[in-house]
């Protein structure tokens, strides 16, 4: 049985700690077929170079400055592979 590719995205900005968490719970899933994009605003506190040092499998798109959320998704959506896109905001934890 196949099962569609997700590509989850998560629009971030200045929220470090709460998107390693995300990105931890997300990471944990069981689903055999997905990715994940975070996409920075901008983030001045290290969200994007913990990210890259972090988690290698997780694709980041940086923004030099916050664009908004909906720039941000439309960017992760032109990044996106998945037959599915999930959008996360970037303090939710997955169980």
């Amino acid at each position: 049985m196949d099962v569609p590719q997700v590509s989850v995205i998560i629009p971030s900005w200045n929220r470090k700690d709460d998107l390693r968490r995300t990105l931890h719970s997300v990471l944990r899933q069981d689903y055999p077929c997905f990715d994940v994009i975070v996409v920075d605003n901008g983030s001045g506190d290290g969200a994007a170079e913990m990210v890259e040092q972090e988690f290698p499998s997780v694709t980041l798109k940086k923004n030099l400055t916050n664009l908004g959320t909906s720039v941000a998704k439309n960017m992760g959506v032109l990044s996106a592979s998945g037959d599915y896109v999930l959008f996360l905001d970037n303090d939710v934890e997955m169980v």
